[in-house]
């Protein structure tokens, strides 16, 4: 696994397994800062769908401006942002005739002056009711998405992928001009310069919000196995979601505090440009994956291409095209980005956009690779030792009988020197 490879590097035989644990998993939660940087306010320009058929709108701004309302559809347009009773009382006081239907509960404008009609307008200002959540729906959500963020046809692909690679470009010096090589590093500038003491601050606040949302999980999980018979925590983030999304959701949030944390206290030793680097960084890393998950789509697409060719494919064929072609690169990227996390952090529009079982499954994909990381590095150092103890040099049988600790007592004092010099706790 590349990643495998590149955190190999950073691993010290010569440290503690404490030490290289507490690095290594610094630099796998610091991947998150890929998905904060990209969604902290900042719009990626390759969300951008590309239009196949680009077509031009002339407007004309000759002349004075001009108001498009009449009076009598400026007063409507105006009754309709009113509650019932002023509604009534506005209508009443300009001349109009209302008819009120029992059955449909709506009042009807009619004839004003010269009998000009008008629109029908509720009486009520009721929220548009809520549809039941479907797993079909919320599939089709992220397969959507899938196809937004990538594109069924190859030479989008490459447009795409030559385009974040101009933003890898962009984004690298970024890193080595502290974000201010170009606009994309505007949003890591807004805490540039102040205090140490400012930003102590914030290390307090975020790691207090790291621990609620430590403990609001551990809740989650007990009141899931209590079968959702605790009482609610009072916060919407609780009360929105089933009991199952709910450890998920503050696992995730949890994650994404820890990391911020640990930004605020670089910002604290460096003045506020830590998260400049560090948020630049990320952004590269992510065009990096970006384009490898656009040149995989390309490559990919070129069957459906054929399929367009020759025989035609109707939309039910497309849509089971992107799950097999578009929807896989998409899920692996943004697992690998630790998008999963940053879904968390912004619940609302992730479930919106990506469906509840997308974000998900990246929140998965992300702590999957996670573990699988520091595990296989825990298996290399447990290697090492082995082979270190096995080369270690073995007691003489000969100590001599003339030896001042007496022959076999000697060699057994040596043993056990060597025993534990070379053996080392499992958990060190």
């Amino acid at each position: 696994m590349p990643l495998h490879g590149s955190l190999e590097r950073v691993y010290q035989p010569n440290k503690s397994r404490l030490y290289n644990k507490l690095v290594i998993l610094l630099i796998l939660t610091g991947l998150t800062g890929i998905s904060i940087a990209q969604n902290a306010d900042y719009q990626r320009q390759t969300q951008q769908p590309v239009n196949r058929n680009r077509t031009s709108s002339r407007s004309d701004y000759s002349g004075a401006v001009k108001n498009p309302y009449t009076a009598e559809d400026y007063m409507l347009k105006l009754a309709e942002k009113l509650s019932p009773e002023q509604r009534d009382l506005l209508l009443k006081g300009s001349g109009f005739t209302r008819d009120i239907s029992k059955e449909s509960g709506s009042v009807t404008a009619g004839q004003r002056g010269e009998g000009t009609l008008f629109d029908t307008l509720s009486t009520t200002d009721a929220e548009p009711a809520k549809e039941p959540w479907s797993l079909k729906k919320d599939l089709d959500k992220y397969r959507a998405y899938a196809v937004k963020e990538g594109s069924r046809y190859p030479d989008e692909n490459l447009e795409k992928f030559f385009l974040n690679a101009g933003l890898f470009v962009e984004d690298g010096i970024n890193v080595f001009t502290l974000g201010y090589g170009s606009d994309r590093g505007k949003v890591f500038r807004g805490n540039d310069g102040n205090s140490p003491l400012w930003h102590a601050k914030t290390v307090g606040e975020q790691g207090r919000q790291t621990l609620a949302e430590f403990t609001d999980g551990v809740y989650s999980i007990i009141d899931l196995m209590a079968f959702d018979s605790l009482v609610d925590i009072q916060k919407d983030v609780y009360r929105d979601n089933n009991p199952v999304v709910r450890p998920f959701l503050f696992t995730g949030r949890a994650v994404g505090s820890g990391w911020k944390t640990s930004e605020n206290i670089g910002n604290t030793l460096t003045w506020g440009y830590f998260d400049n680097v560090s948020g630049s960084a990320a952004m590269c890393v992510g065009d990096v994956i970006e384009c490898i998950k656009q040149g995989g789509q390309a490559v990919t697409n070129l069957p459906r291409e054929v399929l367009y060719v020759t025989t035609g494919v109707e939309e039910d064929t497309d849509k089971m095209l992107d799950w097999l072609l578009v929807v896989p690169w998409e899920l692996a990227s943004n697992a690998v980005e630790m998008q999963g996390i940053a879904n968390m952090q912004d619940y609302k529009s992730a479930f919106k956009e990506k469906g509840v079982v997308g974000s998900i499954l990246e929140l998965t994909g992300s702590s999957i690779i996670i573990y699988k990381s520091i595990d296989e590095l825990n298996d290399d150092d447990d290697d090492k030792h082995k082979t270190a103890e096995s080369q270690a040099p073995q007691p003489s049988n000969g100590g001599g009988n003339g030896g001042g600790n007496g022959g076999n007592g000697g060699d057994a004092g040596n043993g056990e020197e060597g025993y534990y010099w070379y053996w080392v706790p499992p958990w060190w």
